[in-house]
């Protein structure tokens, strides 16, 4: 079977706007009703024999892809979690590696990047703000940021497909999460004409291309050029996590400029400005910098707001509002290039890079730990009240 490929690239050289084909607006048209179907009949199972907060317990302290299913778990729910337990068919063994160990060489820039560029992006994309505002408090950034770190660190790990490894674990958690918000939403008014199924895979597609191409687009910021193998395979790396994740693999983009022109159609169909995205940007920020710095954010938010405005760039951080400090973001430009070159080069306090990262990780964990006790990721069984209009 031939996979769909998206249109290419229709930017002119000089980094003009990209113009959306009629296969472009229909693929939008066509994934805007489409949510995770084999996800879905098994949650909306488990809603309507009561069975949700059962099988949350039982699957609470299931963390790693090697550990045995919970016993007593639904037939349905072991069907489902056993078959995405398991790598696709098609994927590429060779490329997973190659690109596993680009990820791991290089986890700390692209988890900044990417947290940065999804946070701070879907904010500014109402379809799938209308369905987080019910789903989780925003009122608590923290918590909010501290359940998308759990995910990133997955899938940096060193070996996140392994026995070990807790991301394949993180997907299916994720993807039931998402079909118990799915449901619930549905079952209470929610405005299918206006934005189509919750959470559906133009969603997936758009945080998709922030997580893929962050790498394409930040890496170069910090003093890392990806050569044409190791953009190859990290495409096909983040193809297979998209798949394991309930995306069907005939939109995922087969080349980097296909994700890249994906991306851009995306931005300009479903991005809006709003003095709400500006608010929770700017919260998402502050979350961020107290993660860094604890009780000294205040002083330090000034250089978060400087690096933050280098990754995502100025368009992007004129968008939110964000302070521009001329002084600082000139420094840091010349500041975060040379610090990590010299990482990647010498290692960090003595320790090889992988290790390093490692370090860091089990930081981001304990802090997590710390502050919001064993962080999980259930599906939700109630909603938050919606916002008065």
């Amino acid at each position: 079977m031939v996979t769909p490929r998206l249109p290419k690239v229709m930017a002119s050289a000089e980094g003009g706007p990209v113009v959306p084909t009629p296969a472009d607006l229909a693929l939008l048209d066509r994934l805007k009703n489409v949510g995770d179907p084999d996800s879905d009949a098994v949650v909306d199972d488990l809603f309507a024999h009561g069975q949700v907060e059962h099988v949350n317990a039982l699957l609470h302290d299931w963390k790693t892809n090697g550990q045995p299913l919970p016993d007593g778990l639904p037939d349905k729910v072991v069907t489902f979690l056993t078959a995405g337990l398991a790598v696709p068919a098609w994927a590429d063994q060779a490329a997973i590696s190659r690109g596993q160990r680009f990820e791991q060489q290089h986890a700390i820039e692209e988890g900044i990047t990417a947290a940065l560029h999804t946070t701070i992006g879907r904010v500014r994309m109402p379809m799938e703000m209308s369905a987080i505002d019910r789903a989780v408090d925003m009122n608590d950034p923290e918590l909010f940021a501290g359940k998308a770190a759990q995910l990133l660190v997955g899938f940096y790990q060193a070996d996140p497909f392994g026995p070990s490894g807790n991301l394949l674990v993180d997907l299916l958690k994720t993807r039931m999460m998402h079909s118990a918000v799915r449901h619930l939403l549905l079952a209470d008014g929610w405005d299918q004409a206006q934005w189509g199924t919750p959470i559906n895979q133009i969603t997936f597609l758009q945080n998709w291309t922030m997580f893929t191409n962050a790498a394409y687009d930040t890496l170069p910021k910090f003093g890392t050029a990806m050569t044409p193998q190791e953009q190859a395979d990290h495409l096909h790396l983040w193809r297979v996590y998209g798949a394991m994740l309930g995306m069907p693999l005939d939109i995922l983009p087969t080349t980097v400029a296909d994700s890249l022109h994906i991306a851009a159609v995306l931005k300009q169909q479903l991005s809006q400005d709003s003095a709400k995205a500006n608010a929770q940007a700017q919260q998402a920020i502050d979350a961020m910098t107290k993660i860094v710095s604890g009780p000294a954010s205040p002083v330090v938010r000034p250089f978060v707001n400087a690096f933050v405005r280098y990754i995502i760039g100025d368009e992007e951080a004129d968008h939110i509002h964000l302070a521009r400090d001329p002084l600082l973001d000139a420094s840091v430009k010349v500041a975060v290039p040379a610090a990590f070159t010299t990482i990647n080069t010498v290692g960090a306090s003595g320790l090889p890079r992988g290790e390093f990262n490692d370090v860091l990780f089990s930081l981001v964990q304990r802090w997590l730990e710390r502050e919001h006790g064993d962080v999980d990721l259930p599906m939700n069984t109630s909603l938050l009240p919606a916002a008065s209009t």
